[in-house]
C-alpha cells in the first residue's frame, strides 16, 4: 500500500498523520486557504485492516489548524490552535 491513509475532498487541506489509539486515528488538519472553508475527511480504504475507518465533515477558519482523532462517525477535538 502507498500513498497518505488519511484522505480529503480538497487538496488544499493539509494532513498530518499522527497515529493510531485505541481513540481512532489521530491527526492534524491545516486549512492553508484565506477563506473559511468545509472539508470531508476520510480513512483511505487503501488501508484498510491497517486503520480503523472512518469519514467526517469539518469547517476550518482562514489559517487555523486543529488536532482531531477520529474513530467510524465519531470525531473528538483534540487541540485548537
Amino acid at each position: 500500500v502507498c500513498g497518505h491513509p488519511i484522505l480529503a475532498d480538497d487538496p488544499e487541506l493539509r494532513i498530518d498523520f499522527a497515529g493510531i489509539s485505541e481513540r481512532g486515528v489521530s491527526m492534524r488538519l491545516h486549512n492553508p486557504e484565506p477563506k473559511r472553508k468545509t472539508f470531508t475527511v476520510r480513512s483511505n480504504p487503501g488501508f484498510a485492516g491497517v486503520i480503523p475507518p472512518f469519514e467526517f465533515q469539518i469547517s476550518l477558519n482562514p489559517g487555523s489548524g486543529i488536532w482531531v482523532t477520529a474513530k467510524g462517525n465519531q470525531l473528538t477535538i483534540d487541540n485548537i490552535r
